[in-house]
């Protein structure tokens, strides 16, 4: 019997070995357990970070390119309107021409349809007299 209870406690001892390095391994893979859900956190935590700042620096670009976009729009707009009034005052300066040159047209035809030759020549002096006027410059574009 002897050996029985001698044999049972090398075996007990055995299976006691086994069962601390059971629960090492148990407490060695906790903490590395506690580590990675650690890192999952922390993963989590740096992507939400990253995009916030992402979408910040965006929205800042975003209202960067609006508010030049709108300087443009205003500057071309200002342009326009510098360009609109000259061509307008120079519209209105050729259509004041044409009718100063349909005037005169109008007298020359009225000269050239009067039968005193006396009343024709003072007629025609007065008007050689008077060169054509010189043209508004056209507008090129």
């Amino acid at each position: 019997m002897v050996s029985t209870v001698a044999e049972r406690a090398e075996k007990e001892k055995q299976v006691l070995e086994t069962q601390n390095n059971y629960t090492q391994r148990i407490l060695e893979r906790e903490e590395d357990r506690l580590e990675l859900v650690e890192s999952l956190e922390s993963i989590k935590h740096s992507a939400q970070v990253a995009v916030e700042d992402n979408e910040r620096l965006f929205q800042e670009l975003i209202q960067s390119i609006e508010k030049k976009c709108s300087e443009v729009t205003n500057q071309i707009r200002a342009q326009e309107n510098v360009e609109v009034n000259c061509t307008k005052e120079h519209l209105k300066q050729v259509e004041q021409e044409i009718v100063d040159l349909k005037s005169k047209n109008e007298e020359l035809k009225q000269l050239l349809q009067k039968q005193d030759d006396i009343h024709f020549f003072q007629s025609f002096q007065a008007f050689h007299d008077l060169s054509l006027p010189e043209a508004i410059p056209r507008l090129l574009k």
